[in-house]
């Protein structure tokens, strides 16, 4: 096995715009079962070359809506990962974006679920693990419906 892989897309850097886990006031319990995702992807071009991109993935959990208040708990990353797409852009000229904005949320959900973890970890409800996700699921718009013993995510 080659110590070498050669990639078309390559991840230059990363930086985690924001972070924080907060413990809602009057909580009594913590339900870590109660993981409802908010997920934003957006795709931004640099000023300096048109082949330095950046996708910048936000998840939300238990969002500050009052139906999610039960479990005691939420929070939010913003991550950006900063990406070189001149091979991918060569390689496939006619669908580098999408390419870019899956390979990108794929990189970034593993950071975002490390660094949520982390987070959790000294409160007191204790370490909370984000569940993966299936991401051509979730770029498709959740074409299919999960099943009724599969967690909604």
């Amino acid at each position: 096995m080659s110590p070498n892989i050669d990639s078309i897309l390559r991840l230059g850097d990363f930086r985690i715009m924001k972070s924080y886990f907060e413990v809602r006031p009057g909580a009594t319990s913590f339900d870590k079962s109660e993981l409802h995702l908010k997920l934003d992807i957006s795709v931004l071009q640099s000023n300096e070359s048109e082949n330095d991109m950046a996708v910048q993935l936000t998840v939300e959990v238990n969002s500050a809506d009052d139906e999610y208040e039960a479990a005691g708990f939420a929070g939010a990353l913003v991550v950006t990962g900063f990406f070189d797409i001149s091979t991918l852009r060569e390689e496939h000229p006619d669908d580098w974006e999408p390419m870019l904005v899956y390979n990108g949320v794929t990189v970034l959900f593993g950071t975002i679920r490390t660094v949520y973890a982390d987070l959790s970890a000294a409160s007191p409800v204790g370490r909370v693990i984000i569940p993966a996700v299936n991401v051509g699921q979730i770029l498709n718009g959740g074409a299919e419906s999960p099943s009724e013993d599969e967690p909604e995510v």
